[in-house]
């Protein structure tokens, strides 16, 4: 407990018991923060600051409405695959006048051919995978909707694969 002198704010029988300050500021610093390493399925509106998929980790958007902050980090890691289904990925801030948000980032290896866009992921070498389909949009990117690189590593992480079929990209 961070703090133990005072663990609660208050504690009244009609509201649920508060956090105190340290252990509040700490939840709103990793709030809309999400790291996927298994396969997990979204299927709700949600709310994003930063979003990685791990070597293994497979995510499939279905349906759903995700917002991310302006600044918001996707990263589909080597190994990792996401999947956008008849879903809706924008941009949005607490100002509502910065709307835009950096895009996907796909790692691949330009040492390995391409995987099969429904390729196990037990390589973690292998080239991450983004395929968007079915009336999915893309909304409201700073400049480069998706990317099939790292730009920390440009020579080593270039090729990740990218599969858009009826889908949608507004800026």
């Amino acid at each position: 407990n961070a703090c133990p002198e005072n663990p609660l704010v208050y504690s009244l029988s009609d509201h649920p018991p508060l956090p105190c300050a340290t252990t509040a500021v700490q939840i709103a610093k990793d709030y809309g923060k999400y790291t996927i390493t298994q396969p997990t399925l979204w299927t709700t509106d949600r709310f994003v600051t930063e979003l990685n998929i791990e070597p293994g980790g497979e995510l499939i958007i279905s349906g759903a409405e995700i917002t991310f902050a302006s600044g918001s980090r996707v990263r589909v890691n080597r190994g990792a695959r996401m999947i956008v289904d008849n879903s809706t990925l924008k941009g949005r801030s607490c100002s509502n006048t910065d709307k835009f948000w950096p895009g996907i980032q796909v790692h691949g290896n330009i040492n390995l051919s391409q995987p099969a866009p429904n390729a196990s992921l037990t390589n973690p070498d292998q080239a991450g995978i983004l395929i968007i389909r079915n009336g999915s949009r893309v909304e409201g990117v700073d400049h480069t909707a998706i990317r099939n690189y790292n730009n920390q590593v440009w020579n080593d992480e270039n090729g990740g694969l990218i599969i858009a079929e009826d889908s949608y990209f507004e800026g």
